[in-house]
């Protein structure tokens, strides 16, 4: 597979969204990524443009397979692409990161994290036990993004308002509990499906499609303090559960979920991890994120039942075709 022009795609992307945000903000980039968070919301708010919209799915998109071809390289041993790739890779996760936000990024990290543990597992004749060696190197990865969490953020443009790093990790990793908690102790939820929060995108999508204003609405969850501190406005998936049909929804919703991820993980499971680019395999790796990532919100309704996880479909389509199909040399 020539991916070379993947990787020059990827780059030329990156140099796009770079000079629009200099352009526009300013040479200091902690400021201009600041900048654009704040101005991205809001009724002033400023929208990037479309071409630089879809380039930078497609080059996210793209960052997930060439991971693959990656790591399987390194499993397999072949050499070959192997610096192209990974400076593909390296410019997808930065992408990820340009317009201020982790989730982006890190989820390309822990899809990457997801394919080599399988890839392994898969080379060592289908044994399920993962070697000391890579397990540590797991374990090092993920101590490196939590230690540098803090740095990241101020780096992206966001203002740290706690005093020490153990006071943000612990409120980053507690606050969902106690908003939901707060949440449910009130006792306010049951709402209908057109105010719904778990349905959000869609709602709001069909909406628009079906000239239907009243269903279009907010993704309304309060910003609370707690003993002096910012829990901010997330409080795990369970709290738009809970919002649009109490416990009922809870089941419901979590029922759901729960047989999507399961068929999901079945057919990653089933994938050929050597001979073949399979998108389930790809698929899951970025499942993966999402089902970690809903203990702080609704990650999984909202990033899979919405318009930008087709486009992201769409893109690992056609960049599957570009690599298997379409053999450029550069």
């Amino acid at each position: 597979m020539e991916n070379n022009s993947t990787v020059s795609f990827t780059i030329n992307f990156f140099n796009t969204y770079s000079v629009f945000l200099f352009r526009t903000y300013g040479f200091n980039l902690s400021s201009s990524i600041f900048m654009y968070r704040s101005s991205s919301t809001g009724e002033d708010a400023v929208a990037l443009p479309s071409i630089v919209k879809l380039l930078r799915r497609i080059a996210l998109s793209s960052g997930y397979i060439i991971t693959y071809l990656y790591l399987n390289g390194i499993v397999y041993k072949n050499k070959k692409n192997r610096l192209l790739e990974l400076i593909c890779i390296l410019l997808a996760i930065l992408n990820g990161f340009m317009l201020g936000g982790r989730g982006d990024g890190i989820q390309i990290i822990i899809a990457a994290i997801v394919q080599y543990i399988a890839l392994k597992i898969y080379s060592s004749n289908q044994k399920r036990i993962l070697p000391v060696k890579d397990v540590l190197k797991v374990i090092i990865i993920l101590a490196i993004i939590v230690a540098s969490f803090t740095q990241l953020g101020e780096l992206l443009g966001r203002e740290m308002d706690f005093l020490n790093y153990n006071d943000y990790i612990a409120v980053y990793l507690s606050a969902e509990l106690k908003n939901l908690d707060i949440f449910i102790s009130s006792g306010s939820y049951g709402h209908p499906i057109s105010k719904s929060l778990t349905l959000y995108s869609i709602i709001n999508s069909l909406g628009s499609i079906l000239h239907q204003p009243q269903w279009i609405h907010d993704f309304d969850i309060p910003f609370r303090y707690y003993g002096g501190y910012a829990l901010g406005n997330v409080g795990t998936i369970f709290y738009p559960f809970f919002y649009d049909g109490g416990l009922m929804g809870v089941i419901i919703y979590t029922s759901f979920m729960a047989f999507f991820c399961q068929i999901g993980y079945m057919k990653f499971v089933e994938a050929d991890k050597k001979s073949q680019l399979n998108l389930m395999f790809i698929f899951y790796s970025y499942l993966a994120y999402i089902i970690v990532f809903s203990f702080f919100s609704n990650k999984f309704y909202e990033m899979i039942f919405n318009t930008s996880f087709i486009w992201c479909v769409v893109s690992w389509v056609l960049v599957k075709y570009f690599l298997m199909r379409i053999q450029v040399k550069v």
